[in-house]
């Protein structure tokens, strides 16, 4: 659900179709350093990152003061960052650009970043997968149907995510275990 102010809208019907792209499964493990973080594991899908805010904690003596980062429990989207051929006047393309044909092998979707940070479309989605088909849906309209189908071929390959559709077929009683 999308928040505005206190009330809570859907997201329109054609958004409602994208499947998100899961993020690859390296790095959903937080590194054994990470296990007690505040801040919790990435989000499931690229695309979406947890939303955080600073707090200030106190001792019991009000001497002490510690700023932590938790989160808030509501996911932003991602713009997806968009390649394109700008051209020089030698014939070939800029460094930071590259033109993606369509006959080309899939892309694996990158968010756009200014200065190291992620640049956030919205901040206030209450759902991590409907946050992941507003993402779905920007890369769509950015690189089209087909690379879209292709990227989401890698990125969500059964053959890769084979462990991840049994633990969810055995929760549910649909697959007995070994």
């Amino acid at each position: 659900l999308l928040s505005h102010g206190n009330k809570c809208r859907k997201i329109p019907q054609l958004v409602s179709f994208e499947t998100p792209f899961l993020r690859p499964r390296e790095e959903l493990v937080p590194p054994s350093s990470n296990i007690h973080s505040t801040t919790g594991p990435p989000a499931r899908f690229l695309g979406v990152t947890r939303i955080t805010e600073e707090r200030h904690i106190t001792n019991t003596n009000y001497d002490k003061c510690q700023t932590v980062k938790c989160t808030t429990g509501k996911f932003g989207v991602e713009f997806p960052i968009f390649i394109v051929d700008r051209g020089n006047e030698d014939g070939g393309g800029s460094e930071d650009a590259v033109k993606i044909p369509e006959h080309q092998s899939p892309i694996i979707p990158k968010s756009a970043t200014v200065g190291g940070k992620k640049v956030l479309l919205r901040a206030d989605i209450e759902r991590e997968d409907m946050a992941g088909q507003i993402f779905a849906f920007m890369f769509r309209i950015l690189y089209g149907e087909r690379m879209l189908e292709k990227s989401l071929s890698i990125t969500n390959s059964l053959q890769e995510r084979s462990i991840f559709v049994q633990d969810t077929l055995q929760s549910f009683a649909g697959l007995k275990k070994e």
